[in-house]
């Protein structure tokens, strides 16, 4: 390489999606993070720096490559919520549903989630008139009226009023319990949980299948970084080649990852107001008015951009300069992630 003039190099580890079980197939190499694996790491840089040749190995965990160590408290989350309609004019003692699709612990038959709040919202006056919607909306174009889908009527759902929706989080225990003495009329009630979107590495080598991490959490970019690049740092402590300069991160936050525990403290910290009475946008309702709705929106696609750029790329950037590394990001989220790609790549 160096007598051809390629100067640099990257260590790039990676698997397959559909790995080769052909009989005579090459095998997939040493398990990842694994004493052979580490030596071999050693042994590339070193390598490298007795030829002159100045590399750049990326810690390939960081490309979809995690481990077990990522636990599902520090895996990629999502909100989850059940709603259940009841009349109130009474004491209410109900068990909320845990929401449908939360995720169970690996190997275990426990359900893994994190409370966020219990709401409830007056839906007396939450209807207006009714209109016509098609049951099945075509699936291509024509021009004809006599093919319109078949049509159905459904009653028009009206902007809920910011009074009217009721935080009953510390009447509920951790069991989904609610005990709540409520005024006369017919309510709405939301559980809202965060939990794990069970997402796992797609191209995984031995030994880092592990869920993916996340992204949010400046927690899950510590442990990471501390089961990876210092443990390889630690066991170059005496003799560390100066060719590795680099530390290269093209993972991708999965599209349906949303939430991380700290999401509702960084939204005030940064809008100015408590994101708890807007929640049901989330589940197609209208608070206030469209466009108070709209702007919640926008400020928490907002507030999920600024955890990616400051606790997953700031904070990697952070602890590798802490131990003279750079850092080169390939910011590639999905189009649903609410990501600063430009502030992202510029870490």
């Amino acid at each position: 390489m160096w007598r051809v003039g390629i100067r640099s190099a990257v260590i790039y580890e990676t698997g397959v999606s559909a790995p080769d079980h052909t009989p005579g197939a090459a095998s997939m190499g040493s398990g990842f993070m694994s004493p052979r694996w580490r030596a071999l790491f050693r042994y590339a840089c070193q390598g490298s720096r007795q030829s002159g040749h100045g590399d750049r190995p990326q810690s390939g965990q960081w490309r979809r490559q995690w481990g077990p160590w990522i636990t599902p408290e520090l895996a990629s989350k999502r909100l989850f919520w059940s709603q259940t309609d009841v009349e109130g004019g009474r004491r209410i003692r109900i068990q909320l549903a845990l929401p449908e699709g939360v995720m169970m612990r690996p190997g275990l038959k426990v359900p893994f989630y994190i409370p966020v709040a219990v709401l409830a919202v007056r839906m007396d006056d939450a209807y207006g008139g009714e209109e016509e919607v098609p049951t099945e909306p075509s699936t291509e174009p024509t021009d004809s009226t006599a093919t319109d889908a078949p049509k159905t009527t459904t009653r028009v759902l009206l902007p809920i009023r910011p009074g009217d929706v009721y935080d009953l989080s510390e009447r509920v225990d951790a069991d989904g319990n609610l005990s709540w003495e409520a005024p006369a009329g017919t309510f709405r009630l939301f559980r809202f949980v965060c939990s794990g979107t069970g997402r796992r590495s797609a191209h995984a080598t031995p030994g880092a299948g592990g869920l993916t991490p996340d992204f949010l959490s400046v927690e899950a970019t510590d442990v990471h970084f501390d089961h990876t690049v210092t443990v390889l740092l630690g066991e170059m402590r005496d003799h560390r080649p100066q060719s590795w300069t680099y530390i290269t991160d093209d993972g991708a936050m999965p599209s349906d990852a949303d939430w991380t525990p700290s999401l509702a403290t960084e939204f005030r910290r940064l809008n100015g107001y408590d994101l708890t009475r807007y929640l049901p946008v989330f589940a197609g309702l209208t608070i206030e008015n469209y466009d108070v709705s709209e702007r919640f929106r926008a400020d928490y696609r907002r507030t999920v951009a600024d955890l990616l750029a400051r606790n997953r790329y700031g904070r990697l950037r952070e602890l590798a300069h802490q131990r003279n590394l750079s850092i080169h990001p390939i910011s590639r989220s999905a189009l649903s992630v609410p990501a600063d790609a430009v502030r992202n790549a510029a870490f």
